[in-house]
């Protein structure tokens, strides 16, 4: 019988922009599998590019909280963009000479040299949509890489670098709540079965029977894998529900997670 660590990720607000919006970005409901690639490469310590494929199938998310949402507008600072950059003087700044003695043009030279820096493309302001104390469940099998590093770090509360929920402003905390077993189930396909966690929707296929009666379960195509420049090379369609409801579904397989603290139906992808 294999193990599965469980785990929840939390903080008082997240924001995961969604792939079809730009200026005025709203938020998925949840991490897609790309995020919590980043979540978890952070805790245990991954360099940037070597998280992109972490999860081959291998993980399940469950929404626990998070379903109230709010709208403010936030202050976005350009770390990276370097092209952007002017540097306004009285005198031209020889940027070869500069280069040849191993200094860029950067604010600390051009302060340095008495000249003023000016990025007009700096900081900009935009309006989010953001997830108001989303907490979400984690099932992480033994099977999945890196397995044993992410244990000893959710179990000791230590992260190498710091996990945050979709952008550097929205800081993540984690919190153990089980090391369970897990053991795949199978079923006839002609009863419900109760499913916690997020339902993924095979490719070229329409979803499993859902009962409309018990839950009203929403659905939304996120991205699954990316490669290390960021280019989405796969969607996937999901279904869930809400705050820990369970959305009862005619699925064929499904794997049960059972400890002292869970007692869960996981659709793993």
């Amino acid at each position: 019988m294999a193990d599965c660590l469980v785990f929840d990720i939390l903080g008082p607000l997240a924001c995961f922009k969604t792939f079809f919006t730009t200026s005025s970005p709203l938020t998925f409901d949840f991490p897609p599998k790309t995020a919590l690639e980043g979540m978890i490469g952070a805790i245990i310590g991954l360099d940037f590019d070597a998280k992109y494929g972490l999860f081959e199938g291998s993980v399940g998310i469950k929404i626990l909280s998070g379903g109230a949402k709010m709208y403010t507008g936030v202050n976005w600072i350009d770390t990276k963009a370097r092209g952007s950059v002017k540097l306004m003087a009285d005198v031209p700044m020889n940027v070869p000479m500069l280069e040849s003695l191993g200094l860029s043009a950067t604010p600390q030279v051009a302060a340095f040299l008495g000249m003023t820096w000016k990025d007009k493309h700096a900081h900009t302001q935009v309006n989010l949509e953001l997830l108001k104390d989303p907490r979400f469940r984690i099932y992480y099998p033994d099977s999945s890489p890196h397995y044993a590093e992410l244990r000893d770090n959710i179990e000791q509360h230590h992260a190498v670098f710091t996990p945050f929920l979709g952008a550097a402003t929205f800081l993540a905390d984690f919190k153990l709540v089980d090391v369970a077993s897990v053991t795949e189930e199978f079923s006839d396909g002609d009863e419900y079965v109760p499913i916690d966690s997020i339902i993924p929707v095979p490719s070229g296929e329409t979803g499993p029977e859902l009962d409309m009666k018990e839950v009203s379960p929403l659905m939304a195509r996120v991205p699954r894998t990316m490669l290390p420049g960021r280019d989405v090379t796969e969607y996937t369609t999901v279904i869930y529900a809400l705050n820990g409801g369970r959305v009862p579904a005619k699925v064929p397989a499904f794997h049960h997670v059972k400890g002292n603290e869970v007692d869960d139906n996981v659709i793993f992808f």
